[in-house]
């Protein structure tokens, strides 16, 4: 359907649409009867918009009439200029076609023509970038005489060498090899280039130290063709380049090494050839001295210099500490060898080591540095020259502790108590040792010293025990009293002592073993003050359970408890208190054991009978009494005197069901306990062979019942010796020598 045949359908729409816009006008108009009055006005008013409408389209058309008309007018001035220009450039079309049409059969050379020209253009280019190169290059050596054109410089090389690879892959196939080597040699020069860059590079780096100094500039720039580099050696491993292929960039490990290197060369010009002296050996003053104005100043100076120009990537000041420490440790190490290195000299090399390095490089590393950078401490290669010293300082005490020990032979009265010398003299000496150690400040060199004094406080412990077990015999009981006063004062110094090194030390000193070795050596004085008295009544131990001591009404019993209380008197007098009980105790389990030694000796077995209960009733009170004025409490005078209460209940009591029951508690008790023993015993009784006989096997069968279940290290060892199947004692009354 045109546009014609759309009008009329169009004109009635909007003619509808006009009535039904109306219509609903005239019911807004008039909504009541009344409104009808108005119907007249209504339609003047309609009337007069009308017109006014009408003219306003009128007016509306006719402008754009005449806008139309002008445009039409501009297009025919338009068509009359270009309508020649269109037909001649429709001509010149028609010819071209026509030429190229002619130009068909001809296309093969057309084609070559083009390649050729094409090819021509390629080569003048690659021509041009060949040329070129030289150039570059000389301009590049000119920019690399002045360092802080190093970065400009790096990335003019990448460009060349980039320039060099593309001239190289265009150069040919392998059947070209001639020409490609002509080429490669023309563009050597970009290889030499390079080769001098990264020469320029590491020389820059092994003088960085410098160069922080005087041109910072040139350094940060160094390091940001290591970063550049960096950065494409990561990218090309990432593409799967082998890593050989990439050897000489600079990367941030191999620029470490380097600066490493140069670090430790710095600190090898720094002592190289200045410590040795005229005969010889090393120099201490002079390493403390270079130390101090060389060594230190250096580490300032990384501080300083360094560590402004260094990223954090580096760890520049790690490194240097490392590397100076790892110096010194060498350095130190290599004095070890050194024979001749005075006592003095080493003290000073501690004190400096443990001290004054520490207190230099300490502040530092808190701010800049790594906890354990100065791991292992410089002190660690000194052990072999410390454990020489040590040795030697203990070689010499332990001389002058056996001089000590053995001149020490007089006892002299302090207070009542009888002393010798030796404590103070022996404390005096390692007192002065630990104050020599303390006066260097060197935790190391007083802690070895304190362990050496406690090392030789052992070797006398041993040298007294040794010296005792030898010589006791010949001792007085002034003595050996003196000697129990003696190492009891030997405690209360070393707890002194030791309260000093540990108030001084950071590592505490553990000296439980030299105290174990006084208390041991107090004991040991013990036991040879007690053989001292036992022997002193030796004789009158023998006579017990004689005729002479069932027939007398104490005799024998009161002889040897006066020889006791005369020698437990002096001893209470001259002692130190504490120990007293402790001596009564083990003289009195002496004294028991040698009741039960004289019981058990055939000698006397035929003086046995009724009254020996009774008279070995009266022993006991004596020794309880006796005892008991000289610091023994009931109950341990209870378990001592225990074993008389067993003897007596076994040699009164007639039932064999209650000596059997006697008998295994016994067995129980005494480790030692036999049936040798117990049928001596049943022997004394006054019975028949078939009492006597029966009487055995009961006190057997409990016996073999209770056997095994004594309790080990039994506190009863040792009451009952030893006696043969014959009956006969194998072990008399003992007389210590």
């Amino acid at each position: 359907m045109d546009n014609a045949d759309k009008l009329p359908n169009v004109h009635k729409t909007l003619e509808k649409e006009a009535k039904l816009e109306a219509a609903q006008l005239l019911r807004e108009y008039l909504q009541s009867p009344e409104d009808l009055n108005n119907v007249e006005q209504i339609k003047l008013e309609a009337q007069q918009e009308r017109r006014l409408v009408e003219g306003s389209l009128k007016n509306l058309i006719k402008s754009k009439l005449d806008h139309v008309k002008v445009g039409i007018g501009d297009l025919n001035e338009l068509i009359d200029g270009h309508i020649p220009l269109i037909r001649e450039n429709f001509e010149n079309i028609y010819l071209l076609s026509k030429t190229c049409e002619d130009l068909i059969p001809s296309y093969k050379v057309v084609h070559d023509v083009n390649t050729a020209r094409s090819n021509l253009e390629k080569t003048l280019r690659s021509l041009d970038a060949i040329i070129e190169i030289p150039n570059a290059v000389r301009n590049t050596r000119l920019m690399m005489e002045q360092d802080i054109n190093i970065l400009d410089v790096h990335k003019e090389i990448k460009r060349l060498e980039y320039e060099r690879r593309q001239i190289l892959s265009k150069s040919g196939t392998d059947e070209d090899h001639q020409s490609r080597k002509e080429l490669e040699e023309i563009l050597d020069d970009v290889i030499e280039l390079s080769k001098d860059f990264n020469e320029r590079i590491e020389h820059l780096l092994n003088e960085h130290f410098d160069l922080a100094n005087t041109k910072p500039a040139v350094l940060v720039k160094v390091l940001q063709v290591v970063f550049r580099d960096n950065k494409y050696y990561e990218y090309k491993l990432e593409e799967g380049t082998p890593e050989e292929d990439l050897q000489k960039l600079f990367t941030i490990e191999k620029s470490s090494v380097i600066l490493q290197r140069a670090a430790q060369r710095k600190f090898d010009v720094m002592f190289d050839g200045r410590l040795i002296d005229e005969d010889g050996n090393y120099d201490i003053e002079e390493f403390i001295r270079i130390a101090k104005d060389e060594l230190f100043l250096h580490i300032k100076e990384v501080v300083a210099y360094l560590i402004p120009c260094f990223p954090p990537v580096f760890d520049i000041f790690n490194l240097y500490c490392g590397a100076y420490h790892a110096g010194l440790l060498v350095l130190f190490s290599n004095l070890v060898e050194s024979k001749d290195v005075a006592e003095i000299d080493i003290v000073d090399l501690v004190f400096w080591a443990e001290t004054t390095y520490l207190e230099e490089m300490t502040p530092n590393i808190e701010l800049y540095g790594s906890e354990g950078i100065l791991s292992p401490p410089l002190t660690l290669p000194l052990d072999p020259i410390l454990d020489r010293l040590g040795e030697s300082t203990t070689k010499q005490l332990e001389d002058w502790i056996e001089g000590l020990v053995e001149s020490d032979k007089e006892a002299n009265i302090s207070e009542d108590i009888y002393y010798t010398s030796s404590p103070i003299t022996l404390f005096t000496m390692l007192s002065e040792k630990i104050e020599v150690a303390f006066g260097t400040n060197s935790q190391i060199l007083s802690a070895r010293t304190a362990e050496i004094c406690l090392k030789c406080l052992l070797f006398y412990k041993d040298v007294c025990m040794e010296t005792l077990d030898i010589q006791w015999s010949v001792y007085s009981l002034k003595y050996l009293i003196a000697l129990v006063n003696n190492h009891d004062k030997c405690i209360k110094k070393l707890e002194e002592f030791t309260k000093r090194l540990n108030k001084k030390l950071i590592k505490r000193i553990d000296s439980s073993k030299a105290d174990h070795g006084f208390v041991e050596i107090i004991k040991s004085c013990r036991k040879y003050i007690v053989q001292y008295m036992i022997n002193r009544i030796h004789e009158l131990l023998s006579n017990l359970f004689s005729a002479e001591w069932h027939a007398d009404s104490g005799t024998v019993t009161t002889d040897i408890l006066n020889i006791v209380c005369d020698d437990l008197e002096i001893a209470e007098e001259h002692m130190v208190e504490d120990y007293m009980p402790m001596l009564a105790r083990e003289l009195l389990l002496e004294i028991v054991r040698g009741y039960t030694y004289a019981f058990f000796n055939k000698t006397h077995k035929e003086e046995m009978g009724p009254s020996t209960p009774e008279r070995l009733a009266d022993d006991v009170s004596f020794l309880r009494d006796c005892f008991t004025d000289f610091g023994v409490s009931d109950r341990q005078l209870d378990r001592q005197l225990e074993v008389f209460d067993d003897l007596d209940s076994l040699l009164t009591n007639r039932s064999v069901e209650k000596l059997g029951k006697i008998v295994g508690g016994m067995t129980e008790k005494y480790p030692d306990l036999t049936m040798a023993h117990i049928e001596y015993i049943i022997a004394t009784k006054n019975l028949d062979r078939k009492q006597r006989t029966s009487t055995i096997s009961i006190c057997k069968e409990h016996f073999e019942k209770h056997k095994g279940k004594t309790r080990e290290h039994s506190a009863y060892e040792g009451y009952f010796p030893e006696i043969t199947e014959s009956g006969s004692t194998k072990f008399s009354l003992p007389k210590f020598v």
